[in-house]
């Protein structure tokens, strides 16, 4: 039941953000890279790395809201798969803070609320360098830290 929740989910983010981005330039569409770590502790086993797919529609000139999806691998057998919305305040041309929030699906079953607040700049009309924190609210867990590097189209 949840794969098929994902997998729709995965479909109607893609097919909004294509009509959005047929209808308004406004809209961009990124792919990124993460890496990082689930621990400060235990750095060789909690090392995570993935990819995400993000959408970010500009309502204004300094706000964007945002939807992505992505997958996580933690060396220590960790699956995730994030799925959240969001809103990106930018400052001046290039830097930006925001907040995500949504849910992280973990391959074992289980799924927690994320938030994740969010810094970032844009280098030059195409890439994108951000630093992230995903909160899971579980107890006595970890979270990643890790930068994004994206490309957005």
């Amino acid at each position: 039941m949840k794969k098929k929740f994902l997998f729709i989910t995965t479909i109607l983010m893609i097919g909004f953000f294509s009509y959005s981005y047929a209808q308004d330039q406004k809209f961009t569409f990124g792919i990124g890279i993460n890496a990082g770590t689930m621990s400060f502790t235990n750095i060789d086993k909690a090392f995570t790395f993935g990819v995400d797919f993000k959408g970010e529609y500009r309502v204004a000139e300094s706000l964007g809201v945002n939807a992505s999806v992505g997958y996580l691998y933690e060396l220590a057998d960790a699956h995730l798969i994030p799925i959240m919305v969001g809103a990106n305040y930018y400052i001046g041309e290039s830097f930006y803070a925001g907040v995500k929030t949504g849910a992280t699906y973990f391959i074992n079953g289980l799924t927690f609320f994320t938030l994740s607040p969010v810094i970032g700049v844009q280098l030059g009309k195409n890439l994108d360098l951000g630093l992230q924190y995903n909160y899971y609210a579980r107890g006595g867990g970890g979270a990643p830290l890790f930068l994004r590097l994206g490309i957005n189209f």
